[in-house]
């Protein structure tokens, strides 16, 4: 290992649902608009991070995607209990945030600007199109 890096005893890589949109299906709802889901979903994120710090080797980093629901809070949590994250983005600062943030409403885009301030991203690619490899798969899409 090179000289001045430290040795990372555990990444916790996270994913989770993104928060329904006003025109998502009652009987689909994974994660409503509403406090108490987001109160929950933060509390379950929490609760799994301090379990995870609690094997005693820390963690460090936390890596999620940017969404409105699950990924966010993600990091939000991590930052409240002291935990760097890394942002990867499946799109373009603004084209995922159209993509994947907007739906939720202007509160959701805020918290997002917030988290893009505060955590460096990291783009994974230029447009919506598929590798090669994914491109036959049904219900494929970023």
């Amino acid at each position: 290992m090179p000289a001045g890096q430290e040795r990372l005893s555990r990444v916790v890589l996270f994913t989770g649902h993104i928060g329904d949109g006003p025109d998502r299906p009652p009987e689909k709802k994974r994660f409503p608009r509403t406090e108490k889901a987001e109160a929950t979903a933060c509390a379950l994120i929490e609760q799994a991070l301090r379990d995870e710090m609690a094997e005693g080797e820390g963690v460090a980093p936390g890596i999620a995607g940017g969404a409105c629901g699950a990924d966010i809070l993600f990091h939000e949590v991590c930052a409240s209990l002291g935990i760097p994250t890394q942002l990867y983005l499946a799109l373009p600062r603004d084209r995922f945030q159209v993509e994947s943030v907007q739906h939720g409403g202007p509160a959701w885009v805020e918290r997002y600007r917030s988290l893009c301030e505060r955590v460096p991203s990291r783009v994974l690619q230029d447009d919506k199109s598929l590798p090669r490899w994914l491109t036959d798969k049904p219900d494929y899409d970023i």
